[in-house]
């Protein structure tokens, strides 16, 4: 692989790594531990480390500590870590921190005076109800008053704990504690986590007993947080009340954004380590990152934050998404979540292609609504995320417009703006009944294997899909397009061909339907026409299209499929429509081509007709009809005419012949489908009064081989055919019986189960 824009990192990098460094944060911890070691005298002494939210001060306090511990020196210091976070909220900051001091000093030191001062210091803790502010050492004689008024409750540790003098328990504890061998490190992280209460009696806590002998404090603050929480809480000047308390203060070292930015490169390269690298990635990641995402890594904590919101969701996703585009959905989970619930909620409006018919000024409307919610500091980093995501959003706002062309490009690349993939960014996972990329890969590693290609294709017919789809042909067929579209090479089109020539009557017959507009059916075999022509135009030349056809026809092939496309082939000449305009501005094959194709495909239907198979074929009747578009009209209705003759065999042509109408009226918001049989159509080949005749017996006799849809259609028929012949137009919403009139229509129809057009859409 290349050398990346983005540099590797090395994992779990040791304290004296460089690349820390960088931040000033190694070299920074290092110089104050040697300080620290360097302390004479038994005088106890407390540091801050100040710095705001995020800048990296537990950072430091961890580097501290590993260079303390890790100190060659016989007489290095006894660390002891308080997090006075944990104990928020329970009202027992200065008992937790006594008690913690004087168990730390027992497990740590040995000998007498240890073991005296850490009992006392517990015993110091016993006494000091929680909760209690200590301004000066002088009141300890009025907690102790305190105390003593529910004595007759305590525990006799309490009582004897009472009965001594609380100056002088501190100040045994302040001689021992200097007869230790050792310094004692306190070392306080989280503080400006608190409550401005709990600040407030934190310090206070720290004013009376920060000076016991041979003591130094570490504590980490953002110093403006913790003066408004003393000057609240306590009533006093906070920078006063600190000046009192903390001897050295320091602020961190700010790091630049360019170091930051450059930390946070190098451990998403890290996470991205076997991703293939492309230019256009490299770009869109650039747009991306400069448009708002290094806006929000401004400290230490919020790359961190970032990195661990992609640890998370990155590795489900990988070869799933487009990672460019996993990372800003990542920037935006963790720095404006409130976005992200507006896209999964209203996925409508941010996915797919931009709409002439869509309101614009509605669209602008929502988007802005939808920023609103941002903090305004934030607004203009977000919007660039949100926009370079999603165009839909960005035409929104006044930018690009991106057509329906688009679509295929954003599907192939695995983008966050297509539907079929804008689920898993956000349920890191690969939604059930969608093919995976890992499975598409393999699928499409098939094609120099024509045999395994096509089982594998047709093996799409019998799982489940995505979203109530039958089957997972519909998702293999639009897939396989939008390959063909973009990335197939000419020996993969004709691969492509030969195999849905082949198997395309099967892949056809599965239910797999989309209503465009809420009215005109798109179908697997609109679906695969289309393919088959894509496929064709991969090819340079008629005469090199016209081979390929030639070299399908003369394998098995499903006779609806052939006969569609020779159709669509014809209708782009002008042929086989009611109009000579062309469909197509540039025609795949030559005319005469497509009148001998016509010819073959007759050739093999009436061989079908003739041994009984195209009798079995799932679709006998759309072949019967182009049968008769290509000049055999007379031949294909005499064939249906003596199918029809059994019974069987004339609820099979009806199966065919049954659709929907759908309608709707000006306050509908959706359609009304009605079953619909075309019984003047049938009448071609069973007259009217028979059919009406023979379906009513079959409705009363009942066979078992009568499906429900099956007993609808005879209904239809028995319902739309009078007793004198003539067919009624029924359009209720259910069928009625024949007594009554028919329904008077609604405002608009579209009828569905015609023979299709498919070089509609």
């Amino acid at each position: 692989m290349s050398e990346s824009p983005i540099p590797s990192l090395l994992a779990d990098a040791p304290i004296s790594d460089p690349k820390l460094d960088r931040l000033g944060r190694a070299g920074f911890a290092g110089s104050l531990a040697s300080s620290i070691l360097a302390l004479g005298g038994q005088d106890s002494f407390v540091i801050g480390v100040c710095g705001p939210w995020g800048s990296g001060k537990s950072s430091v306090l961890n580097l501290l500590v590993a260079e303390l511990e890790g100190s060659s020196k016989p007489d290095k210091p006894l660390v002891l870590r308080f997090n006075p976070w944990w104990f928020s909220g329970q009202d027992r900051l200065l008992q937790a921190f006594l008690q913690q001091l004087g168990t730390a000093v027992n497990r740590v030191e040995k000998g007498k005076s240890a073991t005296k001062a850490s009992k006392l210091l517990g015993k110091l803790s016993t006494v000091l109800k929680p909760a209690t502010l200590i301004p000066v050492i002088g009141e300890y004689a009025k907690l102790a008053q305190e105390a003593a008024a529910s004595a007759s409750d305590m525990t006799k540790q309490y009582a004897d704990a009472l009965a001594s003098d609380l100056e002088a328990i501190r100040k045994e504890i302040n001689e021992l504690l200097g007869q230790l061998p050792h310094r004692i490190v306190i070392v306080m992280d989280d503080i400006d986590r608190l409550t401005a209460g709990e600040i407030g009696q934190l310090f206070s806590i720290l004013k009376a007993v920060a000076d016991f002998s041979k003591t130094v404090y570490v504590l980490a603050y953002d110093e403006r947080v913790v003066r408004r929480a003393i000057k609240s809480t306590l009533g006093v000047s906070g920078k006063t009340y600190l000046e009192k308390i903390v001897q050295l203060p320091i602020d961190l070292p700010a790091p630049d954004r360019t170091t930051l930015h450059q930390l946070f490169l190098e451990q998403l390269q890290e996470l991205l380590g076997g991703v293939p690298e492309s230019a256009s990635a490299t770009t869109d990641f650039g747009n991306i990152f400069h448009d708002g995402l290094k806006h929000f890594l401004v400290t230490p904590r919020a790359c961190k934050r970032l990195v661990n919101v992609l640890r998370f969701t990155l590795p489900p996703l990988r070869g799933e998404v487009y990672w460019p585009d996993a990372v800003g959905v990542a920037c935006l989970t963790a720095f404006a979540p409130q976005v992200v619930r507006a896209i999964t909620t209203h996925a409508e409006r941010f996915v797919g292609h931009s709409d002439h018919g869509e309101g614009r000024k509605e669209a602008e409307q929502f988007h802005k609504r939808c920023l609103g919610s941002v903090n305004a500091l934030d607004r203009t980093a977000v919007e660039g995320i949100v926009r370079r995501l999603f165009p839909k959003a960005d035409h929104a706002l006044g930018g690009s417009l991106y057509g329906a062309d688009w679509e295929a490009r954003w599907r192939i690349e695995l983008r966050v703006r297509s539907e079929a993939h804008f689920e898993k960014y956000f349920r890191l996972s690969v939604p059930s009944g969608t093919m995976s990329e890992a499975e598409w890969q393999g699928f499409v590693g098939l094609l120099d294997h024509g045999v395994a290609f096509r089982q594998r294709l047709l093996g799409t017919c019998g799982r489940a899909g995505r979203r109530g789809h039958v089957t997972q042909a519909k998702e293999a067929v639009e897939r396989l397009l939008d390959f063909l579209k973009l990335r197939a090479t000419p020996a993969q089109a004709k691969q492509v061909f030969l195999a849905v020539m082949e198997i395309g009557d099967e892949l056809a017959a599965t239910e797999d339907k989309d209503l465009v507009g809420g009215l005109l059916p798109i179908t697997n075999e609109l679906r695969i026409c289309w393919l088959l022509q894509q496929a064709l135009a991969q090819l340079a030349t008629p005469t090199e299209r016209m081979q390929l056809i030639g070299e399908a026809m003369r394998q098995k092939v499903g006779l609806h499929t052939a006969a569609e496309l020779v159709k669509v082939l014809g209708q782009q000449h002008g042929m086989y429509s009611s109009t000579d305009a062309r469909t197509s501005p540039e025609p795949l094959v030559l005319r005469a081509d497509v009148e001998e194709l016509a010819k073959l495909v007759v050739q093999q239907i009436e061989a079908a007709a003739t041994d009984g198979s195209l009798a079995r074929h799932p679709s006998f009747m759309g072949v019967a009809w182009h049968w008769g578009l290509f000049g055999q009209a007379g031949k294909a209705a005499e064939w249906v005419r003596r199918l029809a003759a059994s019974d069987d065999h004339l609820v099979k042509l009806i199966r065919q012949m049954r659709g929907e109408i759908r309608s709707h009226s000006f306050s509908d918001r959706v359609a009304t489908a009605t079953p619909h049989v075309d019984c003047a159509a049938l009448g071609k080949y069973v007259p009217a009064l028979e059919a009406r005749r023979r379906c009513a017996a079959l409705l009363a006799a009942g066979p078992d081989w009568l499906t429900a849809e099956d007993r609808t259609s005879l209904q239809v028929i028995v319902a739309s055919i009078a007793e004198d012949g003539t067919v009624r137009d029924l359009r209720a919403g259910q069928v009625r019986p024949m007594q009554n009139a028919a329904d008077e229509p609604k405002l608009s129809t579209t009828e569905e189960g015609r023979e299709p057009s498919s070089s509609e859409g």
